[in-house]
């Protein structure tokens, strides 16, 4: 994006985010990201818009109609942004009772933010982390979040498994489990309807989607309690599963597609398509219909996991199915 154009593009993301959240804003373009930061009641509000060029292609060649309806979302996102950074000081300093239902799992890609959850409550299984947030505020189809530490629960006096087992009960109530067949997703002449009830899955589809409700970090839905055996009952089999990127996970019944072609693909997807920050696994998992349990491809075989809490004196099996 050239100078000139990135300079017109900044001031006037500026401006709109001083009118929004009357204090002083700066911005700047970072890659592909526009950053906003100021200093409200003495903490920093940071807000990371992306697809820069694409805003700025909005910005100076769409019709201002359309750009009146950007700049109201931007400052909606500012303003909630913002709420967010005042809620995240009442969560450290409030009491469970009052923040009990705003904690969540997040799905991550534990390789990379291993050495960030430290003193984060999680739980991993296989290559994949479920992390404990706060849902801090939300601004339509999507939400600001923060980690929970483990001196928050202390504070609370209450346990990491309690805490991760209210918050995985939380965020399946919050964000329901939903499922898409891939044929109904690339046949522009269907009108998509997610399905809620497992049980009018349709059997010998080629693949489905899973996500949530909001389809952000829907991945998590995947192990929700009975979500996975409710998949497998439907499908009436085993079947494999790809997080193509933390918002959704790729199903296929073992007898459709082999694990080899799920494995390239999966790949593919996350070089070509994702974000390093939305990438969650490069493995492919199944799911036993049997045992109920979960097993990682690794050098073209299938090994069962376990779900782990992690906690600072060592690793505790976690049932996700309770």
């Amino acid at each position: 994006m050239e100078e000139r154009k990135v300079q017109k593009v900044t001031d006037s993301l500026k401006k709109l985010g001083e009118e929004t959240l009357n204090c002083p804003v700066t911005v700047e373009l970072c890659e592909n990201e526009f950053v906003f930061r100021c200093e409200n009641n003495g903490s920093t509000v940071e807000v990371k818009i992306h697809n820069a060029e694409k805003l700025a292609k909005y910005m100076s060649e769409g019709a201002s109609g359309k750009w009146d309806q950007k700049k109201k979302k931007l400052a909606e996102i500012l303003k909630a942004a913002n709420e967010a950074n005042l809620r995240a000081e009442k969560v450290k300093s409030g009491k469970y009772v009052e923040n009990r239902k705003s904690l969540i799992l997040r799905p991550l890609r534990y390789k990379t933010v291993k050495a960030e959850l430290k003193e984060i409550p999680h739980l991993v299984l296989g290559d994949i982390a479920l992390v404990l947030y706060a849902v801090l505020a939300q601004h339509g189809g999507d939400y600001f979040t923060a980690k929970v530490e483990r001196d928050t629960l202390r504070e609370w006096d209450i346990s990491e498994e309690d805490a991760i087992r209210n918050a995985l009960q939380n965020t399946q109530t919050l964000y329901p489990p939903r499922i898409y067949t891939v044929e109904d997703l690339l046949d522009w002449n269907t009108d998509i309807q997610s399905i809620e009830d497992f049980r009018k899955i349709k059997k010998g589809r080629r693949g489905y989607i899973l996500t949530n409700s909001l389809e952000i970090n829907g991945a998590v839905s995947l192990f929700y309690p009975g979500v996975a055996r409710a998949v497998a009952q439907a499908l009436e089999s085993d079947f494999y599963f790809a997080c193509t990127s933390i918002h959704e996970a790729q199903i296929h019944s073992v007898e459709m597609v082999p694990p080899e072609v799920i494995g390239n693909s999966l790949h593919d997807t996350n070089k070509h398509c994702n974000r390093r920050e939305e990438v969650l696994t490069y493995s492919v998992y199944r799911y036993s219909r049997e045992n109920g349990s979960f097993s990682r491809m690794v050098n073209g075989e299938f090994r069962e996991e376990d779900c782990w809490m992690i906690t600072p004196s060592g690793k505790v099996r976690f049932d996700l199915t309770k």
